[in-house]
Parts: structure tokens; C-alpha cells; sequence
């Protein structure tokens, strides 16, 4: 089974690469359970317990860098018995957002 993308992102925060101070700027998302029930949906799982993500955005040239953790409970079928597991997710990330071009005004972030 495949997963897609969301047509709308249910998690996000919109953040100005040109108003990025120097030192970067520190962003904690914590879905709601509306919000986790959406993600679950939208991806397939039996549920989503609940999603954290601690980020640091900085300005790089024309972009952003976009740097942190994600950690997530979920609860998905298991592929051989179609039983409930429980899964935790503790991922780094790290991402960089250009300009399209690479020039012009910095580019809207949608973290």
C-alpha cells in the first residue's frame, strides 16, 4: 500500500526566512489529537499517540536550514498478522530551503 502526502499539511508552522534572526529561531510543534487522528488518516496508521517535533531554523544564503528531532508514538498494523503494534519514532532531521532559482527574495518556510 502506498503512502501519500496530505493535500493540505496538517502540521505546520510558516516562518519568514528573511525575519530568521542571526542566532536562528527555536520552534516546538506538538500535534493535537485532532491534529494526530488527521496524520493518522492521512497516512494509513490505526493511530497516531502523539508527535513532537523540537526545530532550529537559521538563515542560510537565500534559504533556510531547518535542523532538530521528531519523536512520535503510532500505532500501525503489523504486516503479517494485521495485528495493533506500537511503534516510537525518534528521528533527527535536517533540511535546507532555497529560493526557487536559488535567488531572488529568501523563500516562506513552511516547517
Amino acid at each position: 500500500m502506498m503512502m501519500s502526502e496530505p493535500e493540505t499539511p496538517i502540521l505546520t508552522v510558516r516562518v519568514d526566512a528573511a525575519t530568521i534572526p542571526v542566532s536562528g529561531h527555536e520552534i516546538r510543534l506538538e500535534a493535537s489529537q485532532s491534529q494526530c487522528e488527521a496524520l493518522a488518516s492521512a497516512y494509513n496508521l490505526v493511530g497516531v499517540k502523539s508527535l513532537c517535533a523540537t526545530l532550529k531554523v537559521e538563515k542560510r544564503n537565500r534559504g533556510a536550514f531547518v535542523s532538530g528531532r521528531i519523536v512520535a508514538e503510532i500505532v500501525q498494523n503489523c504486516v503479517i498478522t494485521l495485528e495493533p503494534v506500537m511503534q516510537s519514532i525518534d528521528e533527527q532531521v535536517e533540511v535546507e530551503f532555497m529560493a526557487a532559482g536559488g535567488h531572488g527574495r529568501p523563500p516562506q518556510v513552511d516547517v
